[in-house]
């Protein structure tokens, strides 16, 4: 019962590869159907041609005959050579978009996932896992590589049974009976190579982080620093020799495993030898017939051994590939919904009795948070480190969805809406912000091309540093593709990520505190400089300093994912052992 349910996890594991292959190269299949044609014809031709060349030369005698045959099996292999490597090089360029799609469409999948689910550690590591097999063992190649050899041995097999049957049906069931005892032993193999798979993606994400860390310079810097090297290499050392002893005690069990199926084989070639020897002997066959039926046995019993080693191969792959259809199988919320936001004016967000915790965790991250965020306000959202104001932006974004509670926009569950719909109205600079290593204009438009981009570039403070690029807002932002790109300091990087924020025109923007690497003062003048051009809409400022306080209508101070003050700055500022005046009062000197 386990090894059908094997087969089936197998069978569905290779439909659902053929259904994505399909969507991505839908002739990838019928080109590798088409191959084995000048493959399967070659060897029925080198099997049965001879046969009679042979009769020819030592019976026959019928020369013009013996030039025909000559001529036939020269023209048919050039031929079906040619054919054959044609049908090969197609097939090998067709293979490396399908790989390149493959490779994108699980890159689909991950851009259009919750963004919860992708902060998730389980997810994350499912996440590795199901890379793995692609980037690091080929697994998709392999497979899809073993799948097209059965196709090619299945059909050589029924051509080949067909001549070998009209010898004996005893030396078929001979060599049937030799096949079936590999068969038992590539159980053992494969049931040892099952064991092998269910321990290895533990040692083997072990010493990737290992190698990881020590190719990345980010955290050699901390490595050199503190003297870490030693602890490091010796770290990834005993991951790595983990992973030899692995390997090195399924080789060693399967070498003797496959060592008994080349004695099993070796015996089997005798057996074909003295069947046909006999039948020569006893004159029940030419030496042309002695020579296709030795060549078509010892074929049928090498082409039966590929199907054990495919389907061997087969199995190792769907093994491993399992992974990656259950990371495909994770759904995502972002989805759900379908209503349109007809007016994107006059926009108020209302959070109603919101509770959030992170999956796989029970502490509140933020507790029963209900505020409502009018039309052109702006906001300050303010707390120390951990108070739950990033994940509050988050469940405004959408991008995370309330453990209970409601979201209302314009007195609508914003789940309701479509999230295409929603995050047109949003636009949001974080404090890890990213930019691309695209040009200026490509990293502010990305693919969301509205009006021209020079205004909002001068409105950022970007134009001077713009206008010293020979290539202007075209100058890619890095020299890692474009030797004449440019590097950008923290300052520039902070402009232009607002400047992105700027285009998009949205009725709601949201700083989630971008500035922090900056001094307050500095802080102080972009979030100045970001309010003047910024008038009409509204504004939530994220910090745990006070910058922006300055600016707003109304701040919210959170303290363990709670809203415990509320009002505006000089209400706040007046109240006594408030959490507000204290952060005031040791800030003050930086804005006075």
């Amino acid at each position: 019962m386990a090894r059908i349910n094997f087969f089936k996890k197998d069978a569905n594991t290779i439909f659902r590869l053929f259904k994505i292959i399909h969507e991505i190269k839908a002739n990838f299949m019928p080109l590798s159907i088409l191959q084995s044609i000048p493959k399967v014809s070659v060897l029925i031709i080198n099997t049965i041609l001879p046969k009679y060349i042979i009769d020819e030369m030592f019976e026959m005698k019928r020369w013009e005959f013996l030039l025909v045959y000559i001529m036939v099996l020269i023209l048919s292999n050039a031929l079906f050579g040619l054919l054959q490597t044609f049908l090969n090089k197609k097939l090998a360029l067709v293979n490396i978009e399908l790989q390149h799609g493959l490779k994108v469409y699980l890159g689909k999948h991950i851009m259009n996932m919750d963004f919860e689910k992708i902060e998730d550690t389980d997810i994350l590591d499912l996440k590795e896992r199901a890379l793995y097999p692609i980037n690091m063992q080929n697994s998709l190649n392999e497979l899809i590589e073993s799948i097209s050899n059965l196709i090619n041995v299945l059909i050589s097999i029924i051509s080949l049974f067909l001549i070998v049957s009209q010898l004996s049906v005893l030396l078929l069931i001979g060599i049937l009976l030799f096949n079936i005892a590999s068969l038992f032993v590539f159980k053992k193999e494969q049931i040892n190579f099952d064991i092998f798979y269910d321990q290895l993606p533990q040692t083997m994400r072990r010493s990737m982080y290992y190698e990881s860390i020590s190719s990345d310079y980010k955290s050699l810097k901390d490595v050199q620093i503190y003297k870490g090297k030693a602890l490091l290499l010796e770290k990834l050392k005993t991951a790595q020799d983990a992973n030899v002893k692995l390997f090195d005690k399924v080789f060693n069990k399967n070498g003797k495993y496959e060592g008994l199926i080349g004695i099993i084989t070796h015996i089997q070639l005798i057996f074909i030898y003295i069947f046909c020897i006999y039948n020569i002997l006893n004159k029940m066959i030419t030496f042309g017939s002695f020579t296709m039926y030795i060549n078509a046995s010892t074929q049928f019993a090498s082409q039966i051994q590929s199907i054990f080693n495919s389907i061997i191969l087969i199995h190792q792959n769907c093994k491993y590939l399992e992974v990656y259809f259950d990371f495909l199988d994770i759904k995502s919320h972002y989805s759900n919904g379908h209503m349109k936001i007809d007016d994107k004016h006059d926009l108020s967000i209302e959070f109603s009795h919101v509770y959030f915790h992170y999956p796989n965790q029970k502490e509140y991250i933020l507790k029963d948070i209900s505020v409502t965020i009018r039309p052109g306000e702006k906001i300050s959202i303010i707390g120390m480190n951990g108070a739950g104001k990033t994940t509050f932006v988050k469940l405004l974004c959408r991008l995370y969805q309330p453990s209970s509670g409601t979201i209302y926009l314009n007195g609508v569950n914003i789940e309701c809406y479509s999230f295409d719909q929603y995050i047109s109205i949003i636009s949001t600079v974080f404090q890890d912000y990213k930019l691309f290593d695209f040009s200026f204009k490509e990293n502010i438009v990305l693919n969301n091309p509205q009006k021209d981009v020079l205004e909002v570039i001068q409105k950022a403070g970007l134009k001077e540093n713009i206008e010293k690029c020979s290539n202007g807002i075209d100058t890619n932002i890095s020299k890692k593709f474009d030797e004449s790109g440019i590097e950008l300091s923290g300052g520039e990087s902070q402009k232009l990520a607002i400047a992105r924020a700027i285009y998009k025109d949205t009725p709601i923007l949201v700083l989630d505190e971008p500035t922090a690497a900056l001094d307050p003062y500095a802080e102080y003048e972009i979030y100045k400089k970001f309010d003047e051009i910024s008038i009409g809409k509204t504004i939530l400022y994220i910090s745990h300093r006070l910058s922006s306080c300055l600016l707003s209508d109304r701040i919210f101070v959170f303290d363990h994912g709670e809203i415990v003050e509320e009002g505006t700055h000089k209400e706040l500022k007046e109240r006594e052992n408030g959490i507000y005046k204290k952060l005031w009062d040791v800030q003050a000197k930086y804005y006075i």
